[in-house]
């Protein structure tokens, strides 16, 4: 379904976005605040993250008197709940836009990963999406019956490449976003009968802090996992270096964080927006050979990808090469 030439008019229509503190969401609610003065909550899960925004509002309020700054951990459904409450009073005119970005990633090996750690992406990724849009879709519903002009409100979930192609060393986030794309088409499906619109936004990766910042962080955490292993000597201190180095370090091609921002505001911005926007080339290359290409083959380049030398637990089955894992 594609996007007509005219644009609604975001002026004075509520939008909220999740994960504000850094990244994606933090560009897209100052631009959406400055440049298009919608009315947007930018939750934020850090006391930083609020305080840098009460800073623009103070010193420009000319350009960011419309931007509200709230405190907010998606993965509690309480305080999305009080959350949601504390919007109603506020606004009663309903939410026009809920931009789900909040999100998390632990590159790590899949038997390295402790079930708390998958179940923080999970939470984050997936359940924080899912807590939002269940806490706003009343409040959409609301602006569908008070809006003359017709306007359809919008849920716009932030997934990924990721969320289309899984990858070896990230096993955690692909089913986190894999989930989110499933939820979104079903969700898409159900409220298009009262008005609402779903849309999802599958970027490249971005120079992002997620993607591009903190090796050393990353790379600390991923050989504390290691060492906490009974059976390393199943995976050796070469491997090992392999996975952090896959883990750590962005793909080729990284894109400019405003290419994405671009195209999330395009999508709020839509008469009908995109059922799915992928956002890069090579996104979009990746999405095309994952769906034709064999699974045998994709695996096997994938698994090349992390590089030699193997585990040295690694069974060989008698091919060579390319195959000798599969």
């Amino acid at each position: 379904m594609g996007i007509t030439a005219s644009k609604v008019p975001l002026a004075g229509h509520v939008t909220i976005v999740t994960g504000c503190d850094t990244g994606f969401g933090n560009e897209t609610a100052i631009k959406l605040a400055a440049v298009h003065k919608a009315v947007v909550y930018a939750t934020c899960l850090t006391d930083a993250g609020v305080r840098d925004f009460e800073r623009l509002r103070r010193e420009k309020p000319d350009l960011y008197s419309t931007l509200r700054p709230v405190k907010l951990d998606v993965t509690d459904w309480d305080a999305v709940q009080a959350f949601a409450e504390k919007v109603d009073a506020e606004c009663p005119e309903g939410v026009y836009c809920l931009l789900n970005n909040a999100g998390v990633n632990i590159g790590s090996y899949f038997t390295w990963t402790s079930v708390e750690e998958f179940r923080k992406v999970i939470d984050v990724n997936l359940m924080g999406a899912l807590y939002m849009m269940k806490a706003f879709v009343p409040s959409m519903r609301r602006f569908v019956r008070q809006n003359p002009t017709g306007h359809a409100p919008r849920i716009v979930n932030i997934t990924s490449v990721a969320g289309r192609t899984a990858l070896p060393v990230l096993s955690a986030y692909c089913t986190s976003k894999y989930a989110l794309e499933a939820l979104s088409d079903s969700v898409r499906m159900e409220l298009r009968a009262f008005g609402i619109r779903v849309a999802l936004i599958e970027p490249w990766f971005a120079s992002t802090p997620m993607v591009v910042g903190n090796y050393e962080e990353k790379a600390k955490a991923i050989r504390a996992r290691y060492q906490s292993l009974a059976n390393r000597e199943d995976y050796g201190s070469a491997f090992l270096e392999n996975v952090v180095g896959a883990s750590t370090k962005a793909p080729g091609l990284t894109m400019d964080p405003k290419t994405v921002i671009n195209a999330l505001i395009k999508t709020i911005e839509a008469q009908e927006p995109k059922h799915r926007r992928v956002v890069g080339l090579p996104g979009s290359i990746a999405i095309l050979l994952y769906s034709v290409v064999p699974s045998w083959l994709t695996d096997g380049i994938l698994i090349a990808s992390l590089g030699a030398p193997k585990p040295h637990g690694a069974v060989r089955n008698g091919r060579q090469g390319l195959l000798s894992w599969l």
